[in-house]
């Protein structure tokens, strides 16, 4: 078997999820599975920065589990801000509420930031961040759901601009959405196409961010399916994102055991098909 090796393994998996809680159990250390690693197989070639993982561990465990990622050689960490939790329907029961700055809900210290403490804990360990622009309040969608269509684009831009705001002197690059072709909910929202919506919401929340930070490095948008090609097409060729705009600078897309090799090279065709660089990140 050349190029191969026998990896006898207690915390490592193919889910970055799968690491975590793996991990953070007391039994991780009882169930050793064995794989094997082609290291002659090439599947995509990219940067080094993005070995990280997705999700963090619960604080109760962040001291017992973190320290092993980081000794694994992890660097990065990618995880949603998730704005239904930052306002949620118990502070803010309506868009109405929010529009008239009842209880001066509008100001960003009346929100509830516990659910960011990942955030600051990796920036303290010295770990790059992608932070993830995803999800809507509750009271903000069409679909009454968090993963509905804002149904007010400068209520969602103050609060995108707000939660970025608050931490982006810690992000190293900000993503709009994940997965967001598989799970956007179109109920009641004026959109009949998704990739037209999704093209809406990139937009207003890549250039709420963009307003407030120049240097801010954005892209997306991690379409669940590999051969969403449609979706980069139906972005990159709105005239409101065309390379001048600056409102994409990388790319995102998961590669999952259907992909085939080489299968970001048909989203970079698709970026230089928009006049933007094969070489984009």
């Amino acid at each position: 078997m050349k190029n191969k090796k026998k990896i006898i393994f207690s915390f490592l998996s193919v889910s970055m999820f799968s690491v975590l809680f793996l991990l953070s159990n007391t039994w991780a250390s009882e169930n050793n599975a064995t794989v094997y690693v082609d290291y002659g197989m090439t599947i995509n070639t990219e940067t080094p920065n993005l070995f990280g993982i997705c999700h963090y561990p619960p604080e109760n465990r962040i001291s017992a589990v973190m320290p092993l990622i980081q000794n694994a050689g992890f660097n990065t960490i990618r995880y949603d801000f998730y704005y239904e939790n930052i306002i949620p329907s118990s502070i803010c029961p309506s868009l109405d509420y929010y529009k008239a700055n009842t209880n001066n809900i509008q100001d960003p210290n009346s929100w509830n930031w516990s659910g960011l403490f990942w955030l600051t804990d990796a920036y303290n360990r010295g770990m790059r961040i992608m932070a993830i622009s995803t999800y809507c309040p509750t009271w903000l969608s069409y679909s009454g759901t968090n993963t509905g269509v804002p149904k007010d684009w400068d209520v969602y831009q103050d609060i995108v601009k707000k939660v970025y705001q608050k931490y982006k002197s810690m992000i190293t690059r900000v993503e709009m959405y994940n997965e967001i072709d598989y799970f956007l909910d179109l109920t009641n929202s004026p959109y009949s196409s998704k990739n037209v919506a999704i093209t809406d919401m990139y937009y207003y929340a890549a250039s709420a961010i963009r307003s407030i930070d120049s240097n801010a490095v954005i892209g997306g948008i991690a379409p669940a399916y590999y051969n969403e090609q449609q979706q980069y097409e139906e972005l990159l060729s709105n005239s409101r994102l065309q390379p001048s705009s600056n409102l994409f600078n990388f790319f995102t897309y998961h590669s999952y055991c259907m992909t085939p090799p080489g299968g970001c090279n048909n989203y970079r065709d698709t970026c230089k098909d928009h006049g933007y660089p094969y070489t984009i990140p």
